[in-house]
């Protein structure tokens, strides 16, 4: 028996890292993204995990973002008292 717990796809669940900074650039042929935290006081953000990967790929990664955040917005609508209106 994994001791890991699975996440919601059935494969062992990585660990969790909160991101509020993210920053993209590219090369000839790769783009980079890299996520980590930055909080007002701080020098420079803390960098936690960099990908590097082919610009297909990212549109791949937009098509999925962009449909999970329709998701959360449209259950965010119907979880509110007030859907019309931002509370």
């Amino acid at each position: 028996m994994d001791s890991q717990p699975e996440d919601s796809l059935g494969s062992v669940a990585p660990d969790a890292t909160y991101v509020n900074y993210l920053q993209a650039g590219s090369t000839a042929r790769e783009i980079m993204l890299e996520f980590g935290q930055y909080h007002s006081g701080d020098k420079s953000p803390r960098i936690h995990v960099r990908l590097v990967t082919h610009p297909g790929y990212v549109e791949e990664f937009l098509r999925v973002m962009t449909e999970a955040l329709r998701q959360h917005e449209a259950a965010a609508r119907a979880d509110s008292p007030c859907p019309d209106r931002v509370q």
